[in-house]
């Protein structure tokens, strides 16, 4: 059994803000345990406690059952609970803060399993529902103007899978590959995904050579219908790939060459990068370069 203790506090003193020198601090307990009952069965099994100063007291628990058939397979089963206190930002930000904002609580559930098809081969898969009460999101103000503010999601209901494969070809080479799929329910007068800010999928590719002085990587992204919000979808890249390449080579033992190229296809794509204005999307770098030394010493 494995026990811990975590003390956190959220303050916020800036001179600009309209409310100064509001604070909050959390207090949590938690405790974690691992029954092997048989051969192939285990379960883990947790609670947390936490006390916040403004939003009282709650209880999380969590239970994972495992089952492994043989040495190459592993399958899971969890559930687990959640509790999510809003930031002083959120509630005391000039601008976009709500003091009336309600904490978050939830549950999810995960199936996942993990096998081996020879020492070089493995593969992961998991698919999970979870169900948010009262999560914390921006909605634009309704005075006209474009400022946005916090507030709660009576229910929000996410569910997603991922796919996740890799392959070592000899001691220096590896390749890997992975696809994430995630649906959230659009809110009221919105796109699904957070108002299409979150992609319904997500490639990631990966080759790497590794020896005892030389390692280069080559990783791809590629984001899949990522909607946008319903108002203006000409700002947003609905789908793209990016590639980098990356390779450091190990001089000595105290120095180290190092480089990348980014966005190698010089990719014309954007990003949303300013949370407090959930229409505001901007162009990510196109190709880019980086070169430098490291010495240890």
């Amino acid at each position: 059994m494995v026990g811990g203790f975590e003390y956190t506090k959220d303050s916020i003193d800036r001179a600009s803000q309209t409310i100064k020198n509001k604070d909050f601090h959390n207090t949590a307990l938690y405790i974690q345990d691992i029954w092997d009952f048989s051969k192939q069965y285990n379960l883990t099994y947790g609670l947390r406690y936490d006390n916040h100063s403004k939003y009282g007291n709650h209880t999380s628990g969590s239970a994972t059952i495992g089952f492994t058939p043989d040495d190459k397979t592993n399958f899971y089963a969890s559930y687990k609970q959640y509790f999510i206190a809003p930031t002083v930002n959120q509630l005391y930000s000039s601008g976009s803060g709500n003091p009336d904002l309600k904490y978050e609580t939830g549950y999810t559930y995960e199936l996942g399993v993990k096998h081996y098809f020879d020492k070089n081969t493995t593969i992961d898969l998991n698919a999970y529902r979870r169900k948010s009460s009262d999560a914390i999101g921006l909605v634009k103000k309704n005075d006209g103007s474009d400022d946005s503010i916090y507030t709660n999601y009576d229910i929000e209901k996410t569910k997603g899978f991922s796919v996740k494969v890799n392959k070592s070809i000899n001691d220096c080479i590896n390749l890997g590959a992975g696809y994430t799929y995630i649906y959230v329910d659009p809110q009221p007068n919105k796109n699904p995904n957070k108002n299409g800010y979150l992609p319904r999928g997500v490639w990631n590719f990966n080759i790497g050579y590794d020896n005892d002085r030389l390692a280069v990587d080559f990783d791809g992204r590629g984001v899949i219908n990522r909607e946008g919000r319903k108002a203006a979808k000409v700002h947003t890249s609905t789908s793209f790939w990016v590639w980098d390449i990356s390779a450091n080579y190990k001089c000595s033992n105290s120095i180290k060459l190092f480089g990348k190229i980014g966005n190698i296809f010089n990719t014309n794509y954007t990003e949303r990068v300013y949370d407090l204005d959930p229409e505001a999307w901007y162009a990510s770098p196109g190709r880019n370069y980086m070169v430098g030394m490291e010495y240890t010493f």
